[in-house]
């Protein structure tokens, strides 16, 4: 075999062993490269709509959905001040003896702050309310969005307590319609009037008719003296 040859088949052993030398390498790059799927964590609000009527009360729960090894969540919850007032919160124990922690500071201006933290972290393997939230009702109806914001705490979210993007987590608000205390309607107070007036109208034609007759019986009463 001459000097050629031999360099040909030299070629053609290097390229194949660096095929299959890649072959085996780039599986093991993709799996250093991309982490395993997680479904991605969502936070909401149930129920997601709601129409209450002005002076009556707006009930929903943060609900959180399965999640493994979650060590902290913060946000703020914002509302329309104007539409709708703080009441209060429930705060139930989802994990061990851990609750949400709140801050009330901001509710006269419509936002509430919630945060949690546990070093152990905790496992959910359902759908979980962390929080129930108790708002009242303007009499003067409106409508309000109640969304989770980053003002005046930031939304945080960590697993392992690693920092999660919370861009690629849903946040699913919800949105209150208050229908509006009737005001008294002009023509019901119109009936009533004319009720009162008749009523009046009524008591004096009796007492007109009282008179004539009081009036008719004296004459006669005088007549028959006459005659005596």
């Amino acid at each position: 075999m001459n000097s050629h040859a031999i360099r040909h088949v030299a070629s053609r052993s290097s390229r194949w062993i660096f095929k299959a030398g890649l072959s085996a390498l780039i599986p093991g790059l993709f799996l250093m490269v991309i982490p395993p799927c997680r479904a991605a964590l969502s936070f909401s609000l149930d129920p997601a709509s709601a129409t209450v009527t002005g002076g009556g009360q707006f009930t929903a729960n943060v609900v959180l959905s399965p999640v493994t090894d979650l060590t902290s969540f913060q946000f703020t919850l914002r509302w329309d001040p104007s539409v709708l007032f703080w009441n209060s919160a429930v705060r139930p124990t989802f994990d061990d003896n851990y609750r949400v922690s709140i801050g009330t500071g901001g509710t006269a201006s419509g936002n509430l702050t919630v945060s949690w933290f546990d070093a152990n972290g905790a496992n959910l393997a359902g759908n979980t309310t962390v929080l129930t939230l108790v708002l009242d009702a303007a009499p003067t109806g409106g409508q309000s969005a109640l969304a989770f914001a980053d003002v005046p705490l930031l939304r945080q979210v960590s697993i392992s307590a690693s920092l999660v993007d919370v861009d690629t987590l849903s946040w699913n608000g919800a949105t209150v319609t208050v229908t509006p205390v009737p005001e008294p309607v002009q023509s019901a107070m119109a009936v009533f009037g004319l009720m009162l007036a008749g009523a009046g109208g009524t008591r004096w034609l009796l007492d007109r008719a009282r008179t004539r007759s009081s009036r008719k019986s004296a004459h006669q009463d005088s007549a028959h003296s006459t005659r005596c």
